[in-house]
Parts: structure tokens; C-alpha cells; sequence
């Protein structure tokens, strides 16, 4: 048996020379010119791509989608054809054989030709997206194998990547037929029924086994799992829609599909007479869901609905150092906040959305929230014992006098990490990492990393792993392991270009311009232009300051050594003013204030910039250099260092010279000396 199938095509986007010699594409643009002379193909290009692939290279489907070019554009054409193929069926011009007037006449002579039964069971199983299993098939349709066998041998089902799926023409006619017939109800209550059924059972074995390759088998069922969810949403079934939200929202965060499950959860949140709890649980995924997807302020705006909706206050009713400090002193003298009238999940989820809101307020730069936030999460009754939690716990109360506490809590998130699941384990490790990588314990930063990375990759958790990732790579840095820092940067630029992850593709970016100007070549590194360009464009898509004082510093240094003196100046002055406006600040700042004070040795030694301004920029710049030290114990080494250097710049070599022999005598022995200095040095 031959099956015959449609012309071939490009499956690209993009519009190539290949593309264009494929043998659908050439008849589609001599059927276009026949409309229109000056059909322009290079203009419409990827549009033509679209139609082609949207009709899978059938040729009657091109002529009749070329048909309309009479009236529509390429691209309107291309629109309509990805949303359905009905205008296939309505072409303006009739053939001269009336079977060719439309998809349907051609049809009509196949379906005319089926038993009742073949009937009945196909245009069941067009109810179907993305392709089904037999067994699916049997339990939506009532048919059986043999008329499933004899549809397929007809062709009018066909095995797709080892799945049964109907051709998207095809289904689109199968449908008409299914809604005028009296089974539609009942066959469409049969599909929802069955794929409820799928789906809850791998959420079930997920809970109970942490069993991933269930949800891994569900992936080839996004589509019916849609076509599910828009029938409950149209009905309006909340009672069944929140069971099922529930399981697709651990198949969704498991595949990393963040912007799709933001889509569903705002439509599920968007009806009327949701029970105040089951509300409350789906804002907190969606601000979840927000966060991987750098969407800062809706996370904060649904997880502050989500505390809100279970009658919780939040940092942000009155004042926030009045509420950092009442947390604090909870902290302190054991106190625990207690609801009495609220199950253990709705605590959980006021406990999880304090912490989503802590999260926030980091990249944000809001240290009061901050503080408030994280400990929130710990002195709530019932739900402070998560690893997550007590690891954040630590890293705030390092910033504080009561170090002490904050190394038992660290140890205790540690202890907790192995009767967690995955993804409260991968947050505890990041923050772990946060914590050792703060107060300079650099092994155990790089180990917490590696680790949380690799959790949150396996869970398509890009924003997080790209945290990860580079929280590793600094690790690396700060302990004179300068190869591996650059290695790890590499990866977490190449990884964010491939996943389209802004933040990780920015930070990556700039990490391995830095890194590139420390132990790279003396002349020009990359081009600057083209890379300010790329810059500027991701960093629209990530406006945390931290990253702003990354971005500013790194750009100070890239001019200074260009020779682009004014704006090396004003690449400083800027990372000093972001700097005065944030409340908090990371280790993304550090190495932000590490490119400008070496773009300032750069024009002190170039002589570029009058003696007086450039002394009050650097005497503006090094007095963030205690602020850094004080919150980032583990960064002090690298700060006092640089502030030696400035000062043999600056003319007083005796005494920089003496704070460096210092600061070096006094490295820790896990500490590569040479990586350590290594491209922080004055210019010779």
C-alpha cells in the first residue's frame, strides 16, 4: 500500500532559499501569481510557510486557500487557516469539476462511502487534538478496534509519531458532521469524562509515588487536555473544573509550560461563584506561574489575592519596617501565628504565597518587605517547617546580628531537604545557595546550585534554574576559579537563548563580558554595539535593580576599556544612583560595583576624565563598598581588594599596597590566589 500525502514543505519559520524550492511552496506561489502578477513571494514568505503547514501540503487545499487571495491577504489567509479551514469550503471562485468547489464536496464523496458505524466512530474522534491512542479512541467513540482498523485503512485516520490523529482538513469536516448529529452531547461528555480520567490518575500516582513518567506520557495529551478545559469553562462546571485545574496545573509547572498555565488559571479565576479557598489555591499557582515567567508584578498582585482571600495581612497594609520588625521579634521569642478556622492546605498556601511575595521583593530590591515576607512564612502554625522557608529564614537572618540562629536554620533546611518534593527542595537548595554564597563559603554555595539547577531543569523551571546557574558560576568566581565561573556562565547564556529565557540570557551575557575582561584578550572584547543592543532589549524584559547595577557596572568597565570615556562616566554615575534607590542588594550588585571601580582605574590611568570629578565619582562608588561588605560577608575580600587598587591609583600607593597583602594573607586556603586577582589589577 502507498499512502499518499500532501506535497512536501519547509517545517520552518523561517523563509530560505530551501524553503522556497519546496515543491508545496511553488505551487502555491504559481497559484498565487495567477490572482495577482505581482504577487510578491519574498514579502509573504513565512505567511506561505504558515498556509502550507496548515493544510499539510494538500494541493486542492492550496488551490483553494490561493483563491482567496482575490480578496484577503496572504497573511489574513494564513490567520484564518490556523484558526480553521472552513474558508476552504467557501472559495470564491467554483472549479470547473463541482467536486473541487470545496474540501467538503471532496469529503462528502468518502463519507457517502462509509458504513454507519465508520460514521459514527470518526466523527467521535474528531473531537480529538493533538491525536489519541486506540485504546482512547474505543473509550470516546464506543466503536471498536476493528472500525478503528478499517478508518485507518481508508485513511481517514492516520499514525502519527506512533498515535492515531485525524488530518486537521479532514477533522474540521468530521466535526460538522458530529455537531448535527444527536451523539455530539454525549460524545463530548465522553471525552472530557476519559481524559479527566488520565489526567487525574497521573496526578494521583505523581502525589503518592513522585512517579514523573506518567506526566511525561500526558504531554502527547496537551491538546485534548485544552479541548477539556474550554468544555468545563463553557459549561461552567466548577465542582469538576477544580479537580481537574488541580492535575493540570503538576502536569503544566512539570513541563515548564508557565505561559499557557497562566492563560488557564486566569480563565478559571475569571468565573463567578468560585469558593473563596479553591480561588485563593489558584492565584497562588498562578503567581507561581508568573514568576518563571519574569512577570514580577502579576506574581505580586496574585499572590498578595491569594494571602488576601484567606484574611492574612501582608507587608504591604501600613508600614513595612513596622512589619519587619513584628516579624523579627516572632522570629526571636518563638512566636507562631494560628488560624484555627483554616484547614492545613489553605495554611499552606498563605505560608507559600508569603514566601512567593519574599521572592519578589528580592529581585525588587525591597529589603523591609523582604524581611517581613520570609519570616511571615516561617512563624505561620503548621506550614514554617518547609526547607524552602527555613533556608530563606537563614539567609535573612544572616543580614542581621543573630548569625547564630540563622546557621541553625540553614542546618535545619538542610536535615529537611530529603522528605520534600521536588520543587520545595529545589527552592530550598537555591536559597541555601544564597545563604552559604553570602556569607563565603563558596564550595557549599557551588554544591547547593549545581543541585537546585539541575531540579529545576528536570522541571522546565527556566527563571529558577537560570538563578541556579549563575549563583554557581559566581561561586566559582568569588573563589578564584575563573574557568570554571566562565564555563558555567556559557552555559547559562546558551541555555537562555535556546529556552528564550530573558533574565538567564542577560545575566549569562553579561557574566561572560565581564568575565572575558578579566581573563580575556587586552584588546576589544565582542562587539559593543551590537551587544549594547541586545542588552537593552533584554534588560526592558528584566528591570530587577540588582540586575540594573549588574548591567550598569559591566557596561562602565566595556566603555572604559573601549575608550569610550563619557560613557563609562555615565554607565558609574548611573549604577550609582540605582544603587542609592535600592533598599537591598545581591551578588548581581557585587560584580555591577566590581565593573565600575575597574572602569574607574581605566580612566584614572587613561587620564580621560578631570582629576576632581573622577575622585567625587569614586568617592561616591567606594562608599557602597561597606554597604556590600556588611550584607555580603563573603564578597568583603574581593570589595577591600578593589579598594586598594583604587587607592595606589589614587596616589597613595603605601597604603593599598598594605590593605591587598592583607586582604590576600587572609584568603581562605579553599581560595585559587591567582584566579582570585586575576584581571583586577591596575592597568600596566
Amino acid at each position: 500500500m502507498v499512502r499518499l500525502v500532501g506535497l512536501p514543505f519547509s517545517d520552518t519559520e523561517h523563509w530560505t532559499s530551501e524553503a522556497r524550492d519546496t515543491p508545496a511552496v511553488r505551487l502555491f506561489c504559481d497559484l498565487a501569481k495567477r490572482q495577482h502578477a505581482d504577487f510578491d513571494v519574498e514579502a509573504n514568505g513565512p505567511d506561505i510557510l504558515r498556509i502550507c503547514r496548515a493544510v499539510d501540503g494538500y494541493p486542492l487545499a492550496l488551490v483553494l486557500a490561493a483563491r482567496w487571495l482575490t480578496t484577503l491577504s496572504c497573511r489574513d489567509v494564513a490567520d484564518r487557516l490556523c484558526e480553521s479551514t472552513e474558508i476552504l469550503n467557501e472559495a470564491p471562485v467554483v472549479a470547473e469539476n463541482p467536486r473541487h468547489a470545496g474540501m467538503a464536496s471532496v469529503f462528502d464523496q468518502s463519507w457517502r462511502l462509509l458504513a454507519a458505524d465508520e460514521r459514527a466512530v470518526f466523527s467521535a474522534l474528531c473531537v480529538c487534538r493533538g491525536g489519541f491512542t486506540a485504546d482512547s479512541a474505543v473509550a470516546i467513540s464506543g466503536g471498536t478496534l476493528a472500525t478503528i482498523a478499517s478508518l485507518t485503512a481508508k485513511s481517514l485516520l492516520q499514525r502519527v509519531r506512533g498515535r492515531l490523529d485525524v488530518h486537521p482538513l479532514l477533522r474540521d469536516f468530521g466535526e460538522s458532521k458530529l455537531r448535527e448529529s444527536p451523539m455530539n452531547a454525549a460524545v463530548r461528555e465522553a471525552h472530557a469524562r476519559h481524559f479527566s480520567a488520565l489526567l487525574q490518575t497521573g496526578h494521583r500516582r505523581f502525589r503518592t509515588h513522585a512517579d514523573t513518567t506518567i506526566l511525561d506520557d500526558l504531554r502527547a495529551e496537551q491538546g485534548n487536555l485544552r479541548t477539556v478545559f474550554d468544555q468545563l469553562i463553557d459549561t461552567r462546571s466548577v465542582e469538576a473544573l477544580t479537580g481537574f485545574v488541580s492535575g493540570l496545573w503538576t502536569l503544566y509547572r512539570m513541563q515548564g509550560w508557565f505561559d499557557e498555565a497562566a492563560i488557564f488559571l486566569e480563565r478559571a479565576l475569571a468565573l463567578p461563584g468560585l469558593p473563596p479557598p479553591t480561588a485563593a489555591r489558584w492565584r497562588l499557582w498562578l503567581s507561581d506561574a508568573c514568576f518563571q515567567l519574569g512577570r514580577h508584578a502579576d506574581c505580586r498582585t496574585a499572590a498578595l489575592e491569594c494571602v488576601q482571600g484567606h484574611g492574612d495581612i501582608t507587608a504591604e497594609d501600613g508600614s513595612p519596617r513596622w512589619h519587619m520588625l513584628r516579624e523579627l521579634a516572632c522570629t526571636l521569642i518563638g512566636h507562631r501565628w494560628r488560624w484555627a478556622d483554616l484547614d492545613q492546605a489553605a495554611v499552606d498556601n498563605i505560608a507559600r504565597a508569603h514566601n512567593r511575595l519574599a521572592h519578589v521583593y528580592f529581585y525588587e530590591g525591597d529589603r523591609p518587605r523582604f524581611v517581613a515576607s520570609t519570616l511571615r512564612s516561617i512563624n505561620i502554625d503548621r506550614a514554617g517547617n518547609l526547607p524552602a522557608h527555613m533556608a530563606s529564614g537563614a539567609l535573612v537572618l544572616s543580614y542581621t546580628p543573630f548569625k547564630t540562629l540563622a546557621a541553625r536554620y540553614a542546618a535545619r533546611a538542610a536535615r529537611l531537604l530529603d522528605r520534600s518534593g521536588m520543587a520545595e527542595r529545589a527552592w530550598a537548595h537555591e536559597q541555601l545557595c544564597l545563604y552559604w554564597l553570602a556569607n563565603g563559603d563558596f564550595d557549599a554555595a557551588a554544591m547547593h546550585g549545581r543541585a537546585g539547577a539541575d531540579i529545576f531543569a528536570s522541571l522546565r523551571q527556566y527563571r529558577s534554574w537560570g538563578e541556579c546557574t549563575a549563583l554557581v558560576g559566581y561561586a566559582h568566581q568569588f573563589s578564584g576559579r575563573l574557568p570554571e565561573a566562565r564555563a558555567a556562565m556559557q552555559v547559562l547564556h546558551d541555555e537562555g537563548v535556546r529556552v528564550r529565557e530573558a533574565a538567564s540570557e542577560l545575566w549569562g551575557l553579561l557574566a561572560l563580558r565581564a568575565m572575558d575582561l578579566r581573563i580575556g584578550p587586552d584588546g576589544p572584547v565582542g562587539d559593543l554595539d551590537q551587544d549594547l543592543d541586545t542588552i537593552d532589549k533584554l534588560a526592558a524584559q528584566v528591570v530587577d535593580p540588582n540586575t540594573g547595577l549588574l548591567r550598569h557596572g559591566v557596561l562602565a568597565w566595556r566603555f572604559a576599556r573601549a575608550g569610550r570615556s563619557a560613557e563609562a562616566v555615565a554607565s558609574v554615575d548611573t549604577f550609582c544612583r540605582v544603587f542609592d534607590r535600592a533598599s537591598m542588594t545581591s551578588i548581581y550588585a557585587v560584580n555591577g560595583f566590581i565593573g565600575s571601580a575597574m572602569a574607574l582605574m581605566d580612566l584614572s590611568h587613561r587620564q580621560a576624565v578631570e582629576p576632581r570629578a573622577l575622585a567625587r565619582l569614586s568617592e561616591r562608588l567606594f562608599e557602597h563598598a561597606r554597604s556590600f561588605g556588611r550584607v555580603l560577608p563573603g564578597a568583603r575580600p574581593q570589595l577591600t581588594h578593589l579598594q586598594g587598587l583604587w587607592w595606589i591609583a589614587s596616589g597613595r600607593p603605601a597604603r593599598g599596597e598594605r590593605l591587598i597583602a592583607k586582604v590576600l594573607r587572609g584568603l581562605p586556603a579553599n581560595v585559587d590566589r591567582r584566579g582570585f586577582v586575576a584581571g583586577l589589577q591596575l592597568p600596566r
